[in-house]
């Protein structure tokens, strides 16, 4: 029987922590994490024995780590909503929590203080620098105005004045040099101690919630919650374009990653390709409002709908590895506004990327050679997918093959049933263009007409051992002035079109053909303006 992905998430994890329970300071590891692009939702299983919390009565107590969301933790105890919870004070609790022997805080943060000191330190060097750099700046501002050759100044004084700009300047000038390298330092050494304070809160930090629970303090309850905390999932893509056989296909990777303070084991994972919408209803419309104002009175600026949606980004670097085990074929189901990918029972190590392999699929796409000869001759492989259903592929960096051989990289997203690609390009298929004709001048006994002539020959070739689609695009020339008159003849006539999206949707000529082995075809384009005389005629490109 087929079960729902969503509801895997949840499974009861009883095998997994037999026995009685044992009280830990760390938090316990998830059973299921669904890694969405800037975030991951956790759900943890765990028996939790009751404890006497001081002024609070008896409880369950749930450790997080520091860097979880409290807005989004959810619990259930022996399969029930919990009845409430609180956070215990303070909102982060150090790891031990007491000393046994005198019931004080153990170090008091000592750590952790040094840390915020070293951080304090930095900072306040790195404020100092760049208030010298500022006045560095100012004092060479100065010396740079300054005009040794001025009237006002006599030429002994001349001669005073040139020796000492010559000596302040090349002085100031050393001085920014060794700033600039000595801030740059600063700044290196500042993301290290932040990132060492980010590390020793992982492992030290955590958020303590307490569930009110009323059973036998011997006897541990079943808790599972869930709770949502920073992490990321980078999607990464091989494109392979197999012209000849009308084939495209694409292989996807997500690298993840998490900073909860301790490793991962056999936990299910889950991806989700879009990132976690946080609205919940629509934007509410501006009021569109045409009225009248005096010409004295400014209008008031145009208003804009405005709507912000919160992103946990985080900024740290990781060491890369390659996950050692490659995981059977990741199911995807789609559910109601998202989509999920199921990759199995995984182990992710605390700061270490894992990159794991997602899907591989081939589609069927025509293929043809994008050719815009008045800014490069040579054509580029294109691939255009036309698919019964929506492909759904999240932002992510996509290395590009041809036949198996490798020609770059670029950025990929797809979100729809069509799509075009490029593959960079290829010498055998080309398109030249030449004048034949330019000129300008005027008309009439009086010249009260301005004119200008583009006449173009554009020659397409191909040189492959097979036949292959040209597209030949150039520009559509667009009058800005009902005054102006544009004339356009061409051999053999183009369609008027725009180019794909990544290329600017711009308005285009396109003259299509199907060039066999060591073909050669010839266009004929011609354009013609007329425009008054007495205006300026801006040409739009070049003569």
């Amino acid at each position: 029987m087929k079960h729902s992905l969503l509801l895997r998430l949840g499974l009861a994890a009883l095998l997994l922590f037999p026995g009685a329970a044992v009280a830990s300071t760390a938090p316990a590891r998830p059973v299921a994490a669904l890694f969405y692009p800037n975030e991951i939702h956790l759900t943890v299983e765990e028996r939790i024995k009751p404890e006497s919390i001081p002024g609070k009565g008896q409880g369950l107590k749930v450790i997080l780590p520091a860097n979880a969301s409290r807005a989004t933790f959810f619990a259930t105890v022996n399969d029930s909503p919990a009845n409430g919870f609180y956070w215990l004070d303070p909102a982060a609790e150090p790891v031990p929590r007491m000393n046994a022997a005198d019931g004080q805080a153990e170090g008091e943060n000592a750590e952790r203080q040094t840390l915020l000191d070293a951080i304090k330190s930095i900072r306040t060097e790195i404020d100092r620098k760049n208030a010298g750099i500022k006045a560095r700046k100012t004092r060479l501002a100065l010396w740079e105005n300054l005009d040794p050759n001025a009237e006002k100044f006599k030429t002994d004084d001349i001669m005073k004045l040139d020796a000492a700009y010559a000596e302040r300047l090349a002085a100031l000038y050393a001085e920014e040099s060794l700033d600039a390298r000595e801030l740059e330092e600063l700044q290196v050494a500042m993301s290290k101690a932040q990132k060492k304070l980010q590390a020793y809160d992982a492992a030290n930090v955590r958020n303590v919630a307490v569930i009110p629970f009323s059973g036998p303090e011997n006897k541990p309850a079943f808790v599972r919650y869930s709770y949502i905390m920073p992490g990321s999932s980078r999607a990464s893509y091989r494109l392979t374009a197999y012209p000849a056989k009308d084939l495209l296909r694409i292989e996807q990777d997500v690298t993840l990653s998490q900073n909860s303070g301790g490793t991962w084991t056999d936990v299910e994972v889950y991806i989700s390709t879009t990132r976690r919408d946080t609205s919940i209803r629509p934007s509410v419309l501006t009021p569109w409002q045409i009225g009248l104002t005096s010409k004295d009175t400014p209008p008031p600026a145009p208003r804009r709908n405005m709507m912000a949606e919160p992103m946990a980004q985080m900024s740290q670097a990781f060491d890369m590895k390659e996950a050692s085990q490659r995981a059977p074929a990741p199911v995807q189901e789609e559910m109601g506004t998202f989509r999920l990918w199921s990759l199995g029972r995984k182990t992710i190590d605390n700061n270490v990327a894992v990159t794991l392999p997602l899907a591989k699929d081939d589609y069927t796409a025509s293929y043809h050679y994008t050719i815009q000869p008045s800014v490069n001759p040579k054509g580029f492989l294109t691939a255009s997918l036309s698919l019964d259903k929506a492909l759904e592929l999240p932002q992510g960096k996509a290395r590009l093959f041809v036949d198996d051989v490798a020609i770059g990289e670029q950025t990929l997203s797809i979100n729809g049933s069509k799509a075009t690609l490029f593959f960079g390009t290829d010498p055998q298929v080309s398109a030249t263009m030449r004048d034949v004709k330019r000129s300008t001048g005027e008309t009439g006994f009086i010249s009260k007409e301005q004119n200008m002539l583009w006449h173009w020959e554009i020659i397409v070739r191909n040189t492959r051992g097979r036949a292959v689609d040209v597209w030949v695009e150039d520009p559509l020339p667009d009058e800005q002035d009902t005054a102006i008159k544009l004339t356009v003849e061409s051999k053999p006539t183009p369609e008027k079109t725009v180019t794909a999206a990544q290329l600017g949707a711009t308005k285009v000529y396109r003259w299509k053909f199907t060039l066999q082995p060591n073909e050669a075809r010839t266009i004929e384009h011609k354009v013609t303006v007329a425009a008054p005389a007495d205006k300026i005629l801006l040409p739009g490109r070049s003569r």
